[in-house]
């Protein structure tokens, strides 16, 4: 490009405003009318228009937010080694906004709920119509880097059914202190009394701490999900979430379905049975979880979560409600992580060493173990693996058989797909309903893999004479010869277990 081009397409960019790109370089120009707009690509903050930055070229989602300003989104598409000119002019929201709010500015307690959600009620001015914004004051908990993932700003009516959905970049809230942050957005219609909840998705190493005003003479606020229902408060406070309404006139609700934990959550299993779930603390209070007791190891308590994942808390920093529940499970004269009435024993033949991993379409991963006498119980299973396919686990189970030495069931359970992550291989171990079982029996997952879902199983390189390929009531198993699937089972000696088939 000859100077005289050159000097043209930077009149035609708005020269006093850009500069030129390196050349080859991929850039987006972003201009707002006026300027100074937050400008975020794909929910990742870039910084402030009028400005030229470096992003990737493909399709993207690009974000403007300024303060009294309507917040815009518009996909767009960046070339490679060029620059890509946005220019949009914001437009003003009307006078007569209002911010409902049942709280000060200052929090007396913060606190994060794991598989649950924050909710407050309002009441609008009859002259106001639409919700534009919500103000929450809170700070973000976790890595350095927030996850790449949304949470979630429900709007709801008075009987509490979703109007609209609204998803926000976890990247909007930093770590840190808590602080009040705007979260803007287009228009939404609400009637008069209608709920704004949000939902974190939290868990130990990924939330949002949400403030909690204790000076208040009557509560406004509720937890829960959508699908699992809304409830008050116990005690007087309300949570640091206000609405801020507007005159003008917004979106018709489209009541969406949401997908919330309940719905990604399987049907009953027979794990659930003998494992309540129960509200889970810590010390302080700022954080709860609901799970099961999933036993003790070396001092930390492990929690089953509903959707299979088990997650380890040092005892020391839970409740002493929890710490009692905990001694009640283990014995009084038992040190926690210690055998409970009867000897328990684990059983493997693998070495712990993983040497390859497979999946096995139309099969199942199976092993055979072997305890002296009838009087012995499985009380759990352990596998070492991974799921692969979708980045969101298939709403399935897989199964888990416990077998006898010809592979007929004794008993069946079933686990969530989402108890195994995508990525490296872990072992996961499953609480079951504890199962008699006689002196030699086998153990059997079952994944119904495809191309596209399924669990690789890890196995180790020592000759075996244990791991099988099969599932019950298809055809006799076949030796696997690679080497030991790494497969385990825990049991306890018992006078008289159950032996219930499901």
């Amino acid at each position: 490009m000859n100077a005289f081009l050159f000097a043209a397409a930077m009149l035609a960019l708005g020269a006093q405003d850009v500069q030129a790109a390196p050349q080859g370089a991929t850039q987006l120009y972003v201009k707002t009318v006026p300027p100074g707009a937050e400008v975020a690509l794909d929910g990742k903050k870039l910084g402030q228009s009028n400005g030229l930055f470096d992003v990737p070229a493909g399709s993207h989602k690009l974000t403007l937010q300024m303060d009294r300003y309507v917040p815009e989104e518009r996909a767009i598409q960046v070339r490679n080694g060029e620059i890509t000119r946005v220019e949009v002019g914001l437009k003003r929201r009307p006078e007569g906004e209002v911010v409902l709010s049942h709280v000060g500015d200052t929090s007396d307690a913060q606190r994060s709920f794991a598989d649950s959600g924050h909710a407050v009620a309002f009441e609008r001015p009859a002259q106001t119509r639409s919700i534009v914004a919500v103000k929450l004051f809170g700070a973000r908990y976790g890595e350095d880097e927030p996850p790449n993932e949304d949470f979630h700003i429900y709007l709801l009516d008075q009987n509490e059914k979703v109007l609209e959905q609204v998803s926000i970049p976890y990247r909007r809230i930093e770590r840190g202190p808590l602080r009040w942050y705007t979260l803007d957005f287009p228009a939404i219609e609400v009637p008069v009394k209608f709920f704004v909840a949000v939902w974190f998705n939290a868990e130990q190493t990924k939330g949002v701490f949400l403030g909690m005003d204790k000076k208040v003479q009557d509560t406004h606020s509720y937890t829960g999900l959508p699908d699992k229902g809304y409830h008050k408060v116990d005690q007087s406070y309300d949570w640091m979430i206000r609405a801020v309404v507007s005159p003008e006139s917004g979106k018709k609700p489209t009541h969406p379905k949401v997908a919330t934990y309940e719905e990604e959550k399987p049907a009953d299993t027979e794990s659930a049975e003998a494992l309540p779930l129960r509200t889970w603390s810590d010390s302080t209070g700022a954080f709860s979880v609901e799970a099961r007791f999933a036993g003790v190891d070396q001092g930390n308590v492990k929690l089953q979560k509903a959707d299979g994942q088990i997650v380890a808390v040092p005892l020391e920093r839970l409740s002493q409600a929890d710490r009692d529940f905990v001694a009640a499970q283990t014995g009084p004269s038992q040190e926690a992580g210690k055998p409970g009435a009867g000897e328990a024993r684990e059983l493997m033949h693998d070495n712990g060493s993983m040497a390859a991993k497979s999946s096995i379409a139309g099969g199942g991963h199976a092993v055979r173990f072997q305890v002296d006498g009838d009087s012995w119980v499985v009380t759990s299973v352990s596998l070492h693996g991974s799921r692969y396919g979708e980045p969101r686990p298939p709403k399935e189970s897989f199964k888990v058989w416990i077998c006898d030495a010809k592979l007929k069931p004794i008993a069946t359970f079933e686990f969530p797909y989402g108890s195994y992550l995508r990525g490296n291989p872990v072992w996961k171990t499953f609480r079951i309903r504890p199962t008699r079982v006689p002196k030699d029996f086998i153990v059997c997952f079952g994944f119904n893999p495809h191309q596209t879902k399924g669990i690789y199983v890890s196995y180790d390189a020592q000759p075996s004479e244990t791991s099988l390929i099969g599932v019950p009531g298809e055809r006799p198993p076949s030796p696997f010869a690679k080497g030991n699937w790494l497969i385990r089972c825990k049991v306890e000696k018992r006078s008289g277990s159950s032996t219930k088939t499901k």
